[in-house]
């Protein structure tokens, strides 16, 4: 009787774990590709590479889906080309994103959805918006730790205004940056 009540209560604890906080550390390349206001600063920029971190919270909404938020920090290294020893400059942005992940099969998940931006510095307060998508592996061990991987694009939409030689300020237009990379986390569902 005993055996039977402490199974019972172990598979009803694993079915209960609707929420999950992980951290995520994220790595890779991207492009930065400028607005047409940006042909009259003296810089120019083209992407390299950048690292993430990320704190996570998911909450399942329906039987193998999840809503998912949470605050990402990013440095991305920039090249400048204007300048003739084409020198590592950095952009720093914050992200709030707004996901669904969907998880199939036993280990796999599939997870999109928005981005909102904070970036300041490279010519003004850059605010905006963008979308990206990822598909990788969910591991879940008794204990609720979760250790996942999966390969990942993203595609920012920076608004950034910059200033003319004159010193006057006038939008760019829309910067897009790019990222392809890796994303490694560890969590903790409950």
């Amino acid at each position: 009787m005993i055996a039977v009540m402490y199974a019972t209560e172990q598979t009803y604890a694993q079915k209960e774990r609707k929420n999950c906080i992980s951290v995520n550390y994220s790595f890779g390349w991207f492009d930065y590709r400028v607005g047409v206001g940006d042909a009259w600063t003296s810089n120019v920029y083209e992407g390299d590479d950048f690292k993430s971190i990320a704190i996570e919270y998911s909450r399942q909404t329906a039987p193998n889906t999840e809503f998912c938020t949470g605050l990402t920090a990013t440095v991305a290294y920039l090249v400048n080309t204007r300048h003739y020893s084409n020198y590592k400059d950095d952009m720093y942005i914050f992200s709030l994103p707004l996901h669904l992940k969907y998880h199939f099969l036993k280990y796999l998940f599939v997870e999109g959805g928005l981005n909102l931006n904070y970036n300041k510095g490279k010519g003004g307060y850059k605010f905006g918006a963008g979308l990206s998508a990822n598909i990788g592996a969910e591991y879940v061990l008794r204990s609720g730790i979760t250790f996942s991987a999966s390969p990942f694009g993203q595609c920012n939409l920076l608004i950034a205004p910059i200033e003319h030689d004159t010193g006057i300020y006038k939008p760019s237009g829309m910067n897009k940056l790019f990222q392809w990379g890796v994303k490694l986390g560890i969590g903790y569902r409950f």
